[in-house]
């Protein structure tokens, strides 16, 4: 495609996510499991037909990384992306029936769901493609073809279309509703706060979240990047979602010690010494990834950090 193509392309599905989320969670909920299923369909006909061809030995192969420690924050980049997202659900538990029932049955079978997702493709497809320098960013139907013929490799890039399309839908859902809230507590400009007339959804914090989104279209597919544009927004993507979750965890702890008898529907255990000791592995993680995150993505995190803290402090906005 041309770029104006390309462009148009992603406008017309950033649309019409916006349009599917401005009517509701409920509909994004049901669209979510129909995307959910379409996804997880190829991918479990490629691990049936690859299960007779399994080579476990192919899982233990090694391949020099010397002099490439940049390796290290990709890997680190993206199991992290691979299993975020999860404090994004609480964004819109408003919206949710029962959440302190439905939350903890909803993570348990989507974390079981997610990982076997995860590994059984990924241990079928290395023992079908163990050429390493072809893993990439997209490789996945192509290792589908090999297994499979070329209609599971069509299939499975359809799947990742579908995939793509399901995880901004979802995203969007829960993100746009944290420009709402901080509106609501007059930490940004009011018309965030602005709820559609029929829905009843921050359609103003919708429109906020899309155009973001929109105006990153043409920066990533103009990246100049080793590993293509995947992986430099992946990166950066990832380092603010760090910080972000350091502060989280922040806020849980004192949130525990400022407001002991605050009304939680779902309390973690084990008093502020057992919620310190949960903390410390993912918080450890993710300041380890910001660490080995190369130069240009620090920077440019940190850039955005500024960014928002001049945009609070210029517009006088107050919790």
């Amino acid at each position: 495609m041309t770029s104006v193509q390309f462009w148009l392309v992603c406008l017309t599905m950033i649309a019409v996510v916006a349009c599917l989320n401005v009517r509701g969670a409920q509909v994004i909920g049901f669209s979510s499991v129909m995307f959910t299923l379409l996804v997880l369909a190829p991918f479990a006909a490629m691990v049936l037909l690859g299960v007779p061809h399994l080579k476990p030995s192919a899982w233990f192969l090694r391949q020099s990384t010397a002099g490439r420690p940049e390796m290290w924050s990709t890997l680190l980049s993206v199991m992290l992306w691979n299993y975020s997202g999860w404090d994004n659900a609480g964004c819109c538990g408003g919206e949710v029936n029962e959440p302190h029932r439905t939350y903890p049955r909803a993570m348990v079978t989507v974390v079981a769901i997610v990982l076997m997702a995860y590994l059984l493709p990924v241990a079928v497809g290395v023992s079908a493609s163990q050429d390493w320098s072809k893993w990439k960013a997209g490789y996945f139907p192509e290792v589908a073809q090999q297994i499979g013929g070329a209609g599971l490799g069509a299939w499975l890039a359809v799947g990742g279309l579908v995939s793509a399309t399901g995880l901004f839908s979802a995203l969007l859902l829960t993100s746009s509703r944290v420009p709402y809230a901080m509106a609501m507590r007059r930490m940004l400009s009011a018309p965030l706060a602005g709820l559609h007339p029929r829905y009843g959804t921050p359609w103003a914090a919708i429109l906020l979240s899309s155009t973001g989104c929109a105006l990153l279209i043409g920066w990533a597919s103009q990246a100049e990047h080793e590993t293509g544009p995947f992986v430099a927004l992946l990166k950066i993507d990832m380092w603010l979602y760090a910080l972000a979750l350091i502060l989280e965890f922040a806020a849980l702890i004192y949130l525990r010690i400022r407001e002991p008898d605050m009304h939680r529907p779902y309390r973690i255990p084990g008093g502020v010494a057992g919620l310190a000791l949960l903390s410390a592995p993912p918080v450890l993680l993710c300041a380890v990834s910001m660490v080995l995150c190369p130069r240009p993505t620090q920077m440019l995190g940190i850039a955005g950090v500024v960014a928002g803290c001049l945009i609070y402090y210029a517009g006088g906005f107050r919790a």
